[in-house]
């Protein structure tokens, strides 16, 4: 009786993997790069790691997809705010499918305040920083799936109450700042987010 009784324990086993285990390849060969993020925006308890940090998908309520390298796959930035806004309390995440894999790539944060914005003819994306006595713009590339910091410009008030502009953490003139700030921020399109239903 116990030999039958284990018997069939072990039968039902084998037949509990043999249905589960397609079933969970069919599920991983149905994530393409024209619908990875739907897997994202579904997941209640997904968690991505950037850097030392764990940023959980529950805490972010809003989303946009856009090509920022133009390759195909379109990028997804997960907000905790509707609008462009950045700051301590809202961050947005970007992540993107590359090598048939889901990669949270960075968060973005702002001590003050702050916008993210994206540009198609520089194939870019801008963080925009602000303060009372500075703006600041970073200037980020996706290529193969790593993001690259491509520039920084930063217009900053001095002791005097004039203003200086820095690239790349050196002084530059006015005409460069300018020039930089038009290319990637006033030619830029300010992101906007959709709620996740």
């Amino acid at each position: 009786m116990k030999k039958r009784v284990r018997i069939l324990g072990i039968l039902c086993m084998l037949m509990l993997v043999a249905v589960l285990i397609p079933q969970t390849k069919a599920q991983a060969a149905s994530v393409t790069k024209s619908n990875w993020y739907k897997t994202v925006l579904n997941s209640k308890s997904g968690s991505y790691k950037i850097g030392s940090k764990t940023y959980k998908r529950s805490k972010y309520k809003y989303y946009k997809l856009v090509d920022i390298n133009k390759d195909g796959t379109k990028e997804l930035l997960l907000s905790q705010a509707p609008n462009s806004r950045i700051s301590s309390e809202h961050s947005v995440l970007l992540l993107t499918y590359y090598n048939k894999k889901i990669r949270a790539i960075k968060a973005f944060h702002s001590a003050g305040g702050g916008e993210l914005l994206c540009r198609g003819a520089t194939k870019t994306i801008t963080h925009y920083t602000r303060g009372s006595d500075f703006g600041q713009i970073e200037v980020y590339q996706l290529k193969k799936g790593v993001l690259k910091k491509t520039g920084k410009i930063l217009n900053q008030r001095q002791d005097d109450y004039t203003w200086q502009g820095y690239k790349d953490g050196k002084k530059c003139s006015k005409n460069t700042l300018n020039n930089y700030w038009g290319k990637y921020y006033d030619k830029a399109t300010l992101l906007k987010y959709k709620k996740i239903s």
